[in-house]
């Protein structure tokens, strides 16, 4: 197995290689490492540059841009690659079966059903059953994308909420065994040339507002709570030219948030406002 671990040189992850003994192209980092790749663009631009650079390592992105007809995500489409579907840190992360290890964890994203599955390192021989939409094997564990993953991890695996023992659309009911905080709901939203989206992906969060004219202005106005955060709230403004704005990313989800956003293309004068609130 191909694992490309990390290290940190100048306070930027950088990525490595792990030599192992299966032929498995994933690559790896300690959950403390996955999380700092959010806390500074800068470090994470410098991190994803050189994992573009590691021939090795076959990411999503990669895979993409190389060929046509491959099977992703255990399905045939190259649908799932959209970026409005997969943000592009998870593109550049994920290897070709959107799998990537972190901490002893082999875990899978299938954005479509809203699912994580996951797989403990020890039993990396059932890899093929990890890339399964129903797994026969009870090593692999399924997760609702609306579950901070990394968290239920940390649990007794009896304690954990598994996709098969909860209803999925009961979000507030997921619980960790320390909070048991309401968890927002996702959406995405678009008006004029502007569109707003809350995206979950269980092992990463995202937050945003993002205009799609060369020469637009987007302002925005959002407060926000991370789900079981000693973080009590925060809250951004913007305005300017910047095509994307992103209020928030992490391994945190939100507990609730209110998200005001108006774009103006001056090419062609059309408007877009889009107002979400979700817990206030």
């Amino acid at each position: 197995m191909l694992l490309l671990g990390c290290s940190k040189k100048d306070d930027v992850v950088q990525p490595q290689v792990v030599n192992s003994n299966q032929n498995l192209n994933v690559l790896s980092f300690s959950s403390e490492e996955f999380k700092a790749i959010f806390d500074d663009s800068v470090s994470r631009a410098s991190y994803i540059e050189n994992i573009r650079k590691q021939s090795k390592f076959i990411s999503l992105s990669k895979f993409r841009h190389g060929r046509n007809d491959f099977r992703i995500l255990g399905i045939q489409s190259t649908k799932l690659l959209n970026d409005t579907l997969l943000p592009e840190v998870l593109l550049e992360i994920l290897n070709q079966d959107g799998v990537i290890q972190i901490d002893n964890y082999l875990i899978r994203i299938d954005p479509i059903n809203s699912k994580v599955f996951v797989l403990e390192n020890s039993n990396m021989a059932l890899y093929e059953e990890l890339l399964k939409d129903k797994p026969d094997s009870t090593f692999v564990s399924v997760f609702s994308t609306e579950v901070q993953v990394l968290e239920e991890l940390k649990l007794p695996k009896e304690q954990q909420n598994d996709y098969r023992k909860t209803n999925p659309n009961t979000r507030t009911e997921f619980c960790l065994s320390w909070c048991c905080n309401r968890a927002a709901g996702g959406f995405s939203q678009s008006a004029g040339n502007g569109k707003a989206e809350y995206l979950k992906f269980g092992i990463y969060f995202k937050f945003f507002g993002i205009t799609y004219s060369d020469n637009g202005r987007i302002w925005f106005y959002t407060k926000f709570r991370l789900r079981c955060s000693s973080t009590l709230e925060s809250t951004k403004n913007y305005y300017g030219f910047n095509p994307t704005r992103v209020a928030y990313e992490g391994t945190n989800a939100l507990e609730k948030y209110t998200f005001n956003m108006y774009s103006y293309n001056f090419n062609n004068g059309v408007e877009g406002r889009i107002n979400r609130t979700d817990g206030y």
